[in-house]
């Protein structure tokens, strides 16, 4: 596997996610994500063989995108703590921030509001990859 990025190149025996070629080129806290193919991609994607990778830095217009992104799942993953039966439909990002539809039959309060929020938190400090985006 070959893959560039910026003006380096990273090879490899076996495919890598860009959390793991960004480590490898130390590249540092403050890269969040990358735009591949025109795309924007988290730490989880693993490009294919011979990608051009363009890091997103935190500070760059795209990385809000990116923050925008992990926010979501985390939402996601608060709600469902607390609603176990609460199921995630969709949750995109859009221009001013995201949304997230759930199917529940419960009616969320300001109150449970409250509860997602401190949920998240909660979720964030066990996630230790995140916080780089989080304190």
């Amino acid at each position: 596997m070959k893959y560039y990025v910026d003006s380096k190149i990273l090879e490899s025996d076996k495919p890598l996610s860009l959390r793991e070629i960004f480590d490898k080129l130390e590249f540092g806290t403050d890269v969040l994500g990358a735009e591949i193919n025109g795309e924007i991609k988290d730490f989880y994607f693993n490009p294919a063989d011979e990608s051009k990778i363009y890091p997103i830095f935190l500070g760059n217009e795209k990385s809000l995108t990116l923050i925008r992104h992990s926010t979501a799942h985390i939402l996601a993953q608060a709600v469902q703590s607390i609603y176990p039966d609460t199921k995630v439909t969709i949750g995109p990002v859009i221009e001013d921030g995201f949304y997230y539809d759930f199917y529940t039959d419960r009616n969320f309060t300001e109150d449970d509001l409250k509860l997602f929020e401190n949920k998240m938190h909660e979720i964030l400090e066990k996630m230790s990859h995140l916080k780089r985006s989080y304190k």
